[in-house]
C-alpha cells in the first residue's frame, strides 16, 4: 500500500478427496485417541510428538499396523498431483 503497509488475502482451500471444503468444519478422525485430563496436565510442549505423548503413540501404532498389513501401498491411495481434485478447488 502507499504507506508501506501490506495486506494478505488467503485464497487457499483445504479439500477432502471428494471435494468437500473443511474450512470451519475440520475432519472427523478415523481413530480416536482420547487424552485424559490428568495426561493433558502432565504433557509438556516438548513431549508432543514423542513417545511421552499417548495420542502420538496411538497414531504411530495405527499407521504401523496399516503399513505392515498392506504389504505394498496402492498408488490410488497416495497423493498424485496429476490427479489432484482441481475442479473442486477452482472457482466455477
Amino acid at each position: 500500500l502507499s504507506d508501506g503497509s501490506g495486506m494478505t488475502v488467503t485464497i487457499a482451500k483445504y479439500l477432502t478427496p471428494s471435494g468437500r471444503d473443511i474450512h470451519k468444519h475440520g475432519i472427523d478422525p478415523d481413530v480416536r485417541a482420547k487424552l485424559s485430563s490428568d495426561e493433558a496436565q502432565k504433557l509438556r510442549l516438548e513431549d508432543l510428538g514423542t513417545k511421552k505423548d499417548s495420542q502420538y503413540r496411538v497414531a504411530e501404532t495405527t499407521l504401523l499396523k496399516q503399513v505392515r498389513g498392506a504389504g505394498t501401498v496402492s498408488k490410488a491411495k497416495t497423493f498424485d498431483p496429476a490427479s489432484a481434485n482441481l475442479p473442486a478447488a477452482l472457482p466455477r
